[in-house]
């Protein structure tokens, strides 16, 4: 920073000017600095990234938008700013600016232009920019990104104005495109014509669209522009998120949802690639069965979807929630998602399902209604209900049938209160590791498993034999305390039964020194698995274990054993710093 203020750099290329909301740059460095662009030091710079920026640094944001303007800067290809709690009409004159910049075609070379406002700017500026991109100012564009918050519509609206300048060509080397008004009042008429110009095909240059839109008057108009054609560019993929705002209100919201129902149901959203929702303004549950029918619906085409992560509101006991009303609904469409391969659902943020929503999950798997789904995550309860325990067999069932067989991931918790009781599923769902569709499994992930009949059961799921694509396995919160379970571990975890494993995380586990002595005796006396990372974090280990361990890691068993965490231990200050001297920068403390 002292040297840019200093002298500039006439041949600097790349400028990364990024703060924090912890470590903020101040306008005392940051307008001399700012000096030296508009003096014309920089005439070679191709991007410029402009990031977190908080109160107080508006006069250097516009200096740097004025030597754009100005044309000190003819090669930038990049200019990325994203800019916190300034003043609306601080920043509106910054936006002025950068319209001024692509409307006198200063900016030639520009391919990407991304302005994350966070704080509120009149439309009327970003109005501005928009026909100036419209005009043909920055036609070598191939990246644009808006994300903005405006008080009012302003006459025409800001929608409606970049929709003029996505179908009257003067960008014809757009490719992606991404689109965020913040929380702005309704712009319907702007919202329809965008979701024309995606259906008709004019803008013939999108590839990849992100969507973010309330769902209410704005999203029922949105999508009924895109159900005006039928021509979409065959390359173009939408990632639409939608979310609901508290204040508004039901009705509003209710047609932004029927809106998209209606949309999918037709067939008019074929491209759709992924969908989703914020965890901060879930949807209403009243949105989770109409989406879910629309999306299996005969008639939607969904080829290209590829990832669902919505989030519901909860309601109260004892009705379903809306994860659980979604699924069912879901199988029983005629349809089928084909590309679907992530599928979270929950508040408030997505999480294991349980309960009924596993239940309706494991009937959508079953039915081939994912037929690419990579991740299933659960949880089991430990209530005595014989419900639960048959949503379990449901479970290993599902893990059993040939609809497993694309699974990549598998998350199952337990509550660790309560042995007894979880032992029974544990075994359970251990069965299901014996599966041969689970052969292509990358991942394992249980938690909360305290009873020793269910840590036996799980290894020997675990050493079966079956996961032979297993490269990462996490137990946290399974318990590890005795010598059968220690036992039970060291004999699956070894490179004849998980050949390719390479995340071993033992987190949580109550792992003391013995169980320690145990595993690496095993990888001493056969084959070990080539691991990368060893998580040892949070156990019993004490100086005994750090003597175990150091004389393990001086064999060489595991010669790409490259990261070993060890926090929330009993290892004395010593053993840390032989560690270090022997091994450095392989052990985390």
């Amino acid at each position: 920073m002292t040297a840019l203020r200093e002298e500039g750099s006439p041949s600097l290329e790349d400028l990364d000017l990024s703060g924090s909301h912890a470590d903020v740059i101040g306008e005392v460095e940051l307008q001399p600095v700012a000096d030296t662009f508009s003096a014309g030091s920089f005439s070679r710079l191709t991007r410029l990234k402009i990031d977190r920026w908080q109160g107080g640094v508006g006069c250097g944001c516009k200096v740097f938008f004025r030597a754009i303007a100005d044309g000190h800067t003819p090669l930038l290809q990049s200019l990325e700013a994203h800019l916190d709690d300034l003043e609306e009409e601080t920043f509106d004159e910054a936006v002025e600016i950068a319209a001024e910049a692509v409307r006198e075609k200063k900016v030639p070379q520009i391919e990407t232009l991304c302005l994350d406002l966070e704080s509120l700017v009149s439309p009327g500026s970003l109005s501005a920019l928009a026909r100036a991109l419209g005009s043909g100012g920055a036609s070598s564009l191939k990246r644009l990104e808006l994300d903005w918050s405006s008080p009012s519509n302003g006459p025409g609206g800001v929608l409606l104005d970049l929709a003029g300048a996505l179908g009257g060509g003067g960008m014809p080397y757009l490719e992606s495109l991404k689109l965020d008004p913040g929380f702005g009042v309704e712009e319907g008429e702007g919202a329809s014509a965008i979701g024309e110009i995606l259906s008709t095909g004019k803008a013939r240059s999108l590839r990849c669209v992100e969507i973010h839109c309330p769902a209410n008057g704005t999203l029922r108009a949105f999508c009924e522009g895109l159900c005006v054609g039928s021509t979409p560019n065959p390359e173009m993929k939408l990632d639409l998120h939608v979310w609901d705002l508290p204040a508004e209100a039901p009705a509003s919201v209710q047609a932004g949802i029927a809106g998209l129902e209606r949309a999918i149901r037709t067939g008019k959203l074929s491209y759709l690639r992924n969908m989703g929702s914020p965890i901060y303004h879930p949807l209403p549950h009243t949105a989770a069965d109409p989406l879910g029918r629309a999306l299996t619906h005969a008639g939607a085409k969904m080829v290209s979807l590829e990832t669902i992560s919505l989030q519901f509101a909860p309601q109260p006991p004892p009705q379903n929630e809306g994860p659980s009303q979604f699924l069912k609904a879901l199988s029983e469409g005629r349809g089928c998602l084909p590309s679907l391969e992530a599928l979270e659902l929950g508040y408030p943020s997505p999480r294991l399902l349980g309960g009924e929503a596993m239940r309706q999950l494991c009937a959508v798997v079953r039915a081939g209604k994912v037929p690419r789904l990579k991740r299933v995550a659960v949880f089991i309860s430990g209530a005595e209900d014989l419900e639960e325990d048959r949503r379990t067999q449901a479970l290993t069932a599902t893990l059993f049938s040939s609809y497993a067989a694309s699974s990549r991931e598998v998350f199952v918790g337990f509550p660790p209160a309560q042995p007894t009781v979880v032992d029974v599923r544990v075994g359970i769902f251990s069965a299901s590791l014996t599966s041969d569709h689970l052969s292509k499994l990358s991942e394992l992930h249980v938690s909360g498993v305290s009873g020793r009949l269910g840590v036996r059961s799980l290894c020997a799921g675990i050493g079966s034999g079956k996961l032979s694509s297993l490269r990462v396995l996490i137990l946290q919160m399974v318990r590890l305390e005795d010598a059968e379970s220690q036992s039970a571990l060291s004999d699956s975890v070894d490179a004849e039964k998980l050949p390719f494993l390479r995340v071993l995380r033992l987190s949580s586990a109550s792992l003391p020194d013995d169980g320690l002595k145990a595993l690496t005796s095993a990888w001493m006396s056969r084959p070990p698995c080539p691991l990368q990372t060893l998580d040892l974090s949070g156990n019993h280990l004490s100086s005994e274990g750090a003597g175990t361990l150091s004389t393990f890691l001086g064999s060489r068993r595991m010669p790409a054993l490259s990261s070993i965490i060890l926090t929330g231990n009993l290892i004395d200050e010593m053993w840390k710093t032989l560690f270090e001297d022997a091994f450095p920068q392989i052990v985390e403390w």
